[in-house]
């Protein structure tokens, strides 16, 4: 049995780019010919004289789960040593207090492998997992811990947004 040890973390954090599962994806940036109007939500002049009727306003943006993690992809170094498969993997680097991961018992030094049944080897990966998910629906999370597979149940649910440290 391999003990996943602070340093062993601390090492691959320090060999590999860490990405944040729990960043919010970015938004869109306005058109850079869009004229602003006057106040923020203030029909233009243009709409105030039409007297067409208006489309309904969009809807709001869809909320995206976040596991709440941070992970970072692994070197085929990291992944003998971790014990996870060489094709696949992302190694769990930090895990936000009262989150999805916390509640289903992922913890740092765990090497994520596959999310709701979709083999992940990156970030991405696990998010495009996460999106396909409903709210209260199960998502199970298969890791390598110790170099052993265990399967985890993450139940999703509407998270606020991440602290701004996270942002």
């Amino acid at each position: 049995m391999r003990l996943v040890t602070s340093a062993s973390v601390a090492l691959a954090l320090a060999l590999s780019p860490a990405l944040a599962i729990a960043q919010p994806a970015p938004r869109e940036a306005p058109a850079p010919d869009a004229q602003p109007s006057q106040q923020p939500g203030a029909p233009s002049q243009q709409e105030q004289e039409s007297d067409a009727p208006r489309p309904p306003p969009p809807p709001p943006p869809r909320e995206t789960p976040r596991l709440g993690v941070v992970v970072t992809e692994l070197s085929p170094e990291l992944r003998q040593h971790f014990g996870a498969p060489e094709d696949r993997g992302v190694l769990v680097a930090r895990v936000s207090p009262g989150s999805m991961a916390e509640r289903a018992g992922i913890r740092v030094g765990d090497v994520i492998v596959e999310v709701r049944g979709t083999p992940v080897s990156s970030g991405e990966d696990v998010r495009q997992a996460l999106r396909r998910s409903t709210p209260g629906a199960g998502i199970p999370t298969k890791v390598v811990r110790d170099g052993h597979p265990i399967t985890l149940d993450a139940k999703r649910t509407v998270a606020p947004p991440p602290p701004m440290e996270e942002r």
